[in-house]
């Protein structure tokens, strides 16, 4: 029985991909298989895993969706035609790398998603662009920044009329952040029990985002919203030469499949298609024999005891729920973790855990922290009282 160990997955346009067969049958030969294959306008590179592993991940996108329009019979009608044309594509991507106008991204998937459901397809939404959505309050570049600012404008000239982040500036309503809109289309998928995957995309190049997913899982997983995660555009945008390749696979792919909330990776790219200077096939065989022979990576279990919370930043008192958050706790100081162990986590999303340091605990109270949350690196011991 062949097993997904390692993360990496294909991504594929065109068909240029040179040794393709021989990588696979490596795998193959190795007692493993492909966590994933993408392909974008030429399709042709499913066939060969889909021999050998029939139940492949598979995920379609044709490079005119891209951009929308967020009309969700329409998409709903283009995507039905697509799995028309490669049936064996259970799961299908509509939109690509669209930063801003998150609230109608929600707004629009949760409307594709029933219309999906019914003719039995699956659905990869929103393929966020490396770096983004935005983290709140993470302080966003001018190309960012002006990219969202083209985004909405497009979309309100299309529709006249404004979009739902102007509505709401107009109005005493709340905006919603990035986050919060990713979460709603999450949760209405979860709640729902519709087949979605979330895709984002993470590069080692453009500054680096490799494990930014971590931070939006986190979020999604303390909002109950938490679907399966695709990282469906993953490595270098410019093939750097084999060597380099493979180091970064190395480098990178414990971080993945240390994580059981991503399915896997599709490295960019194979097939030419336009993206000649990306093309990896020379990497192949190196790359099938990485994936036949790494050897796995077990998730770090939970702590026994473990919970989580959230800090407010301005008065330094723990929120939650419960604003007091009574629970169980030992006579003991406690030793707390931040659960990010790469990045910071502006408020309301810095959540950090608590390590019982003797079990069972041997007390119930009330905790009170000091000093106030700051900026914790991986293990310090932070003064925690039980009253």
């Amino acid at each position: 029985m062949s097993e997904v160990v390692s993360s990496v997955g294909i991504h594929c346009v065109g068909d240029k991909r040179t040794g393709y067969g021989p990588f696979l049958q490596a795998i193959y030969a190795g007692g493993r298989r492909l966590s994933l294959v993408k392909v974008r306008d030429n399709f042709g590179a499913v066939d060969e895993p889909l021999l050998l592993w029939p139940d492949t991940l598979c995920i379609g996108v044709k490079t005119e969706w891209d951009g929308g329009p967020l009309n969700a019979q329409d998409a709903a009608n283009k995507i039905i035609a697509a799995r028309a044309q490669k049936p064996v594509i259970h799961y299908w991507e509509y939109l690509n790398e669209m930063n801003g106008i998150y609230s109608e991204q929600a707004d629009f998937y949760i409307a594709l998603m029933p219309l999906l459901a019914q003719a039995g397809i699956g659905l990869v939404m929103f393929s966020c662009a490396s770096g983004t959505p935005p983290i709140p309050f993470e302080t966003q570049s001018l190309g960012a920044r002006v990219s969202s600012f083209f985004n909405e404008i497009g979309l309100a000239l299309h529709t006249r009329s404004m979009t739902a982040r102007l509505k709401r500036q107009l109005s005493e309503a709340a905006s919603e952040t990035p986050y919060e809109a990713i979460a709603r289309a999450c949760k209405f998928a979860k709640d729902n029990h519709y087949n979605v995957i979330l895709g984002v995309h993470e590069y080692e190049s453009s500054g680096g985002t490799i494990g930014r997913f971590e931070t939006l899982a986190d979020y999604l997983e303390y909002h109950s919203a938490l679907l399966t995660i695709a990282i469906t555009e993953y490595g270098y945008e410019t093939h750097p030469g084999d060597s380099q390749f493979m180091t970064m696979i190395r480098a990178n792919d414990p971080i993945y499949m240390a994580d059981p909330r991503v399915v896997g990776c599709a490295a960019w790219t194979l097939g030419g298609g336009g993206w000649g200077d990306s093309n990896f096939q020379t990497a192949l065989p190196a790359l099938g024999e990485y994936i036949a022979t790494v050897s796995p990576v077990t998730p770090p279990p939970p702590p026994a005891d473990e919970f989580v919370g959230h800090f407010n930043d301005e008065t330094g008192e723990l929120i939650s729920a419960d604003p007091d958050y009574v629970f169980a706790m030992p006579a003991h100081d406690v030793s707390m973790v931040t659960r990010y162990q790469k990045k910071v986590i502006p408020p309301p999303v810095r959540s950090f855990e608590w390590r019982h340091r003797v079990d069972p605990p041997e007390l119930a109270g009330r905790v009170t922290v000091n000093p106030p949350p700051a900026i914790y690196a991986v293990g310090t011991i932070i003064e925690v009282t039980a009253t």
